[in-house]
């Protein structure tokens, strides 16, 4: 049987700095269009994929492509809007993360003023179902992993700005095993014969028939 422990090795002080939304230019967009069109926009390949981009029907959209010439994303979903967007004002933000390779799970984030406290998917559907809600971060919600296997963390609300978040995080390898000593055995006294007429013992042994003339 193994032991495990602990050791405080296997956690790590580290900082998470968010990315700060993109509003910049304008955008068009056509109704069940994968593709969205910026006239003075900042995007950037490939720093901007994988991020979301709030459209004018108030839904957000995962941008899967970045073309930084000719300013084009590529959404994951058709846009649900029922009228062709041109002209319109967007917000292109990130607020999933990676953690890094070696990284585990968050254990703690934030400073003693500023606590980051860990929430569950049902605790951030209720507060901002559609994600609308931009602000100093307050939760963050664990989502498992990322194509790489590295753990993924949702940011809420959607950071405003480029914050830095302290956090100590446990260690991928944590686990040291050190065999469990034996379970202490009492020994066994051997049984013994002894002569009733002999206060010391002895094997036993069989009386002679000259002892009986």
């Amino acid at each position: 049987m193994l032991l495990e422990y602990t050791w405080s090795f296997a956690r790590k002080n580290l900082v998470l700095t968010t990315i700060a939304p993109k509003s910049d230019g304008t955008i068009a967009v056509d109704p069940a269009g994968l593709t969205v069109t910026g006239t003075g926009t900042p995007f950037v390949d490939p720093d901007d994929v994988e991020k979301c981009i709030r459209l004018p029907d108030a839904n957000f959209y995962e941008v899967t492509a970045v073309a930084a010439g000719p300013q084009t994303l590529t959404l994951a979903a058709p846009y649900v809007g029922t009228t062709s967007a041109a002209g319109a004002t967007y917000s292109l933000f990130q607020h999933r993360y990676a953690l890094p390779d070696d990284i585990q799970r968050i254990l703690t984030m934030g400073s003693q003023l500023s606590a980051v406290r860990e929430a569950t998917q049902f605790d951030l559907d209720a507060r901002d179902p559609q994600r609308r809600i931009s602000d100093q971060p307050l939760f963050y919600l664990p989502i498992g992993l990322n194509a790489l296997g590295q753990a993924m963390i949702e940011i809420w609300p959607i950071p405003d700005a480029a914050y830095h978040l302290p956090y100590v995080a446990l260690k991928n390898t944590v686990t040291v095993s050190i065999p469990r000593p034996p379970i202490f055995q009492p020994h066994k006294r051997q049984s013994k014969s002894y002569n009733l007429f002999c206060d010391r013992p002895h094997a036993a042994r069989p009386l002679s028939r000259a002892s009986h003339g």
